[in-house]
């Protein structure tokens, strides 16, 4: 959601969501009421240019003019409240603090091979390690794809399932040109048990193999394969059993620390 009051810098947009504008007179003692109006719009995940703000000079409290505005004073210049509201399939329902692992999928904008490279697959590599670190959460599995990303990962303990997809995705388009470079939302699956958990693994492990980039699944290096057939340790921190022999059967750090407060 964004809000802004001032007016519109030349920005780059795609997508579409809804606007929700309120417009009012800009002369003084001459309040005709809020006019509120609802269109589409185009978004994209960045803006190159926000909108720039105005300063507004309120008017005086008590007087008769003023409309019931509880969170915001009418600026006497001309100005737009805007609120973005992104357009969201209905009957989507996702659930999160269920103590499941979760199976993601996300892919670049129109399904275009940004990943195609092996210099940006490894950036992607870097970005949800980082991510991983911040929001502190564990990650079962993952492929990168060309032009898709899979990932199996547990509940963060900062944040929520949404704002893990949402940082590792800015990281990203950070530091890469292709604008916009991922396709809005995420698909989210409640993995509830481990029949369900392997059954994903294999899904991402043989995912390259299936798509004809490669002979075997070790033969594609951007993905949790190596570590569960050899316990290669690679960009990305798996939580195995490899992982846990290696901290001595332990837990993770931060998940010991929050066992021993919960």
């Amino acid at each position: 959601m964004v809000l802004s009051c001032g007016r519109p810098a030349t920005g780059v947009r795609t997508g579409t969501s809804q606007i929700l504008e309120f417009a009012q007179s800009s002369r003084e003692g001459d309040f005709r009421g809020p006019i509120w109006r609802v269109s589409k719009v185009p978004v994209c995940e960045r803006v190159h240019e926000k909108w720039v703000p105005q300063v507004p000079r309120l008017w005086g409290p008590g007087s008769a003019q003023t409309p019931a505005l509880p969170l915001f004073g009418l600026p006497r210049h001309p100005a737009r409240l805007v609120v973005l509201f992104p357009l969201m399939p209905r009957g989507l329902v996702r659930y999160e603090r269920t103590g499941n692992f979760h199976f993601l999928t996300f892919s670049c904008f129109h399904r275009l091979p940004y990943l195609g490279t092996s210099a940006a697959r490894d950036l992607f590599e870097d970005a949800l390690e980082r991510t991983r670190q911040h929001y502190l959460f564990v990650i079962a599995g993952y492929v990168a794809m060309p032009e898709h990303i899979h990932l199996l990962i547990g509940e963060p303990l900062r944040g929520t399932v949404s704002s893990v997809v949402h940082a590792l995705k800015l990281s990203v388009t950070m530091r890469r040109a292709e604008r916009p470079f991922w396709q809005a939302r995420y698909y989210d699956f409640n993995v509830h048990n481990g029949e369900k958990r392997v059954e994903k693994l294999r899904y991402m492990h043989r995912n390259p193999v299936v798509r004809g980039l490669v002979a075997k699944p070790e033969d594609w290096p951007w993905s949790s394969f190596l570590h569960y057939a050899k316990g290669v340790e690679g960009a990305v921190e798996i939580e195995s059993e490899w992982t846990a022999f290696r901290r001595g059967n332990q837990l993770p750090e931060y998940l010991r620390f929050a066992e021993r407060d919960g």
